[in-house]
């Protein structure tokens, strides 16, 4: 089946054109990409206030803000402020991220550099399907050279 789909150019360029789509919008929902996406274009920067860290849980970092008279609470790791949790303390004011649309959304350090991380990743992702048709496309050429 494999060999007839690589000869078949129409049909494996829609494969690839439709598998690299799905994989990229997986790649998009399973890393959340459309909340920092908000975060770096309506997003305002603000200071939160450390609730508990939890230094074996990930560096986690508990976090809690003011928007509006309205308090919000999040949760971030220490690395994101380029810290460990062991060092942040519970009460220290920690830079923040919320959403102006959305302010439930935050993030604990700069959205922009997470945005970005994750767009890598989006674009590592979709690559999955280029590179699973080159590894088939060079078995194809190994068993044509190995049976001349």
């Amino acid at each position: 089946m494999w060999l007839f789909l690589l000869k078949n150019k129409s049909l494996l360029l829609a494969l690839w054109l439709v598998s690299t789509a799905a994989f990229a919008i997986a790649g998009a929902r399973i890393l959340n990409l459309a909340k920092f996406y908000h975060l770096t274009r309506r997003g305002v920067h603000a200071n939160a206030r450390v609730t508990a860290t939890e230094p074996n849980n990930h560096n986690a970092v508990y976090y809690t803000y003011e928007v509006n008279q309205q308090w919000y609470s999040g949760v971030g790791t220490a690395s994101s402020i380029n810290r460990k949790s062991e060092i942040v303390a519970t009460g220290e004011t920690v830079p923040i991220v919320y959403d102006s649309a959305d302010p439930e959304s935050s993030y604990l350090g700069d959205a922009n550099e997470e945005f970005s991380s994750l767009t890598h990743g989006v674009i590592f992702l979709a690559s999955a399907p280029t590179f699973a048709l080159f590894v088939l496309y060079v078995r194809k050429g190994v068993r044509s050279l190995a049976a001349t």
